[in-house]
């Protein structure tokens, strides 16, 4: 009985060198975290999938600037005018869209908004009904355009500066004809034309 009891006691002691208590698990398990560095940390932040429902940062949905080119963009909104293309006109025009004119003619305003395409096309047919604007438009198409900062703005444009939204971009064009110019700046933005300015001035031929 005596050394049944001493079998026992020995194979439960042979048991125990092998088996760590819970204290020296803890102390394992301290060192593992203490070994990661903050860059393993961050790593393992960034992998880590959304929770689902989530959406992602809108600021990535942005044009893609890296491609954008206002002038390009204003060339196109321009040949969809003097082609009086009205869908096109639409979907090149981002809202709301704002029309000013130095001298509008009968019937038109100096200053109008747009809110939406609802009303786009009335605001539109003021530039389009303007038959002098449209035959330079036709004869010096495309024409040349110089992207502006808004504190080099024209004179006749002052009044207006400090209206465009921040993405706005203007672009300037002047269109030379036979005894009158018509200078614009036409406002551009990563999704779509935010208005046109326009200033008519006539003079003597020759000049």
């Amino acid at each position: 009985m005596k050394r049944r009891l001493a079998v026992i006691a020995l194979m439960t002691a042979i048991v125990g060198c092998f088996t760590p208590d819970a204290s020296q698990a803890t102390s394992v398990n301290s060192r593992s975290r203490s070994t990661q560095t903050p860059a393993d940390v961050e790593v393992s932040r960034s992998s880590a999938k959304p929770m689902r429902g989530t959406r992602p940062d809108p600021s990535t949905d942005l044009a893609n600037t890296a491609t954008f080119s206002p002038s390009t963009q204003v060339t196109q909104w321009l040949d969809a005018l003097r082609q009086g293309a009205s869908l096109q006109l639409r979907e090149l025009s981002a809202f709301p869209f704002e029309l000013r004119d130095t001298g509008a003619a009968r019937g038109c305003p100096n200053r109008a908004t747009s809110v939406d395409s609802g009303n786009l096309e009335s605001l539109v047919d003021c530039l389009f009904n303007d038959k002098l604007l449209l035959e330079e438009l036709q004869s010096q198409f495309p024409p040349p355009s110089t992207v502006v900062d808004r504190e080099a703005l024209p004179a006749w444009a002052s009044a207006w500066r400090k209206e465009p939204g921040p993405d706005a971009i203007p672009v300037e064009i002047e269109l030379i004809g036979d005894g009158i110019t018509f200078h614009l700046v036409v406002l551009s933005s990563p999704i779509g034309v935010r208005g046109v300015w326009k200033h008519a001035e006539f003079h003597p031929e020759g000049e």
